[in-house]
């Protein structure tokens, strides 16, 4: 264990006190630690700051540890266990918001990163709740990692409390909603027109809308299928997501449509990126032109999904079944589809209505 001490100048009027903490004078510290004798100036004049050393000093070799280093190697463990690109690229940019704010902190070493500084730095963020709520998760699934390689004692994040967050569910397209956008994007796809400042659609646009709508894919896994895919009238791929397979059968006109295309990707970006990112934004921007045309509001990719979920619920089919084909857990489906099944919703109005039939009190003497 360290003492500190003050080492007084001669004309310093509390030389007798080496114990004085007031005055401007040099602070050392003295003591053993791990059997080693230690007698040292810590050449700073603030007994705080001294007090921090010496916990430094005590604490050992860790303390060494600078963020940088910690976080490279935190990122090469997640490439070694082969992450999704676009996990390790949210990952990185917490990396990089982390060092960032270490910097401009004077915080250098991984160990002064501490319940405060995540704090002050959680403070800065810009992006929407539920954004924020993701990007929590990463902060301590990172600190965590330091933890169990025993870099730190403690995770800095643990304490942090989550973002509240008011989700609202997604409900599925109309059956006016799908015509209107089916027909809207094969017509903007055929014609090209457009508005001032703003291409037009793709001409695939029609097909790809198609496509999402009986296939209920995710788009990145939409936008990047290949044509060796498609066997006869079924689709066969693993989802990029969870990487679990999904085959499904595709009706004759849409067959038809996809066995004119001739690229070995049935929905290329024209810049001809390999990157499935840049790949879906592109056809996403295709999508948002057709829905805002069709005057679809609250349109989004992600509502095809909900739609074909919903619909096959309806007509019947068991969560399970519908978990299988969007590569889903049963718990996931129920409970994200199954509020906008109509026959649910139908069973519910009946037992509710059950209520309303009041029962006769019988007075008993």
């Amino acid at each position: 264990m360290l003492t500190l001490w003050r080492r007084h100048k001669s004309k310093c009027p509390h030389k007798d006190d080496r114990y004085f903490r007031k005055c401007r004078c040099a602070v050392w510290c003295e003591g053993v630690v791990e059997s080693t004798y230690i007698r040292r100036s810590l050449k700073t004049r603030s007994w705080e700051r001294a007090a921090e050393l010496v916990r430094e000093i005590e604490d050992g070799k860790k303390n060494n540890l600078t963020f940088k280093r910690a976080s490279e190697l935190f990122i090469a463990d997640c490439e070694s266990r082969k992450l999704q690109p676009s996990t390790l690229g949210k990952l990185k940019l917490l990396q990089s918001a982390l060092q960032e704010f270490a910097d401009s902190k004077g915080k250098k070493f991984l160990h002064q990163l501490d319940p405060v500084s995540v704090r002050e730095f959680r403070a800065g963020w810009k992006e929407g709740a539920l954004t924020q709520q993701k990007k929590l998760e990463r902060m301590r699934s990172m600190f965590r990692w330091f933890v169990d390689a025993d870099m730190i004692q403690k995770n800095p994040a643990s304490g942090l409390k989550a973002t509240i967050t008011h989700e609202t569910a997604v409900e599925p397209f109309s059956l006016t909603e799908q015509e209107k956008i089916l027909a809207t994007a094969y017509r903007l796809a055929r014609t090209q027109e457009h508005k001032p400042k703003q291409l037009p659609v793709n001409p695939k646009t029609g097909t790809f809308a198609k496509f999402l709508l009986h296939t209920a894919l995710r788009i990145t896994d939409a936008a990047t299928v290949t044509k060796d895919r498609i066997e006869g009238d079924r689709i066969f791929l693993y989802a990029t997501k969870n990487k679990k397979p999904v085959t499904l059968p595709l009706p004759a006109d849409l067959i038809r449509e996809l066995d004119e295309i001739t690229t070995h990707h049935l929905f290329p970006s024209p810049e001809g990126s390999e990157r499935p990112e840049t790949i879906s934004d592109y056809w996403r921007d295709q999508l948002i032109k057709v829905f805002t045309t069709a005057e679809i509001k609250g349109g989004h990719p992600h509502r095809f999904r909900h739609t074909v979920a919903v619909n096959m619920l309806d007509q019947g089919s068991s969560v399970e079944d519908v978990a299988l084909v969007l590569g889903n857990s049963p718990a996931i489906v129920a409970k994200h589809y199954s509020a906008f099944v109509q026959s649910r919703q139908a069973r519910i109005d009946r037992e509710i209505q059950k209520t309303w039939v009041s029962k006769k009190l019988v007075r008993v003497k």
